[in-house]
C-alpha cells in the first residue's frame, strides 16, 4: 500500500535535511508553482527566512542555534563557493 505524504511534512523533511532552501526548491518539493501556497504551509511549519542574500533562504527555526545576538550564520555550500547565510531571530 502507498503512503501519501502531505506536502507540508515534504517541506518540512526537506528543510531538516538540506537545513535551508530556496523558494524554487521549496515550489518544486510541494508541487506547485504558486509562492503563496508555499508562503502559507512555512509558516505553518515555523520558517524562518534568511535576512541576509536578499531574503532568498528558509530555514526550519528548530535547526537554527541562534547566538547571544539573535544572530544565525548558516553555511551554504550547495554552490560553486561557500558563504554564510545569516537568519535571525526576531
Amino acid at each position: 500500500m502507498r503512503v501519501l505524504i502531505s506536502s507540508v511534512e515534504r517541506l518540512r523533511l526537506a528543510l531538516r535535511e538540506h537545513q535551508m532552501l530556496t523558494l524554487p526548491a521549496l515550489k518544486r518539493i510541494a508541487g506547485t508553482t504558486a509562492a503563496m501556497s508555499v508562503f502559507r504551509k512555512l509558516e505553518s511549519l515555523g520558517s524562518l527566512t534568511s535576512y541576509s542574500h536578499r531574503r532568498r533562504f528558509y530555514t526550519p527555526a528548530e535547526v537554527a542555534a541562534f547566538d547571544e545576538r539573535g544572530l544565525w550564520e548558516a553555511n551554504d555550500s550547495r554552490g560553486q563557493r561557500d558563504c554564510e547565510v545569516g537568519f535571525a531571530r526576531i
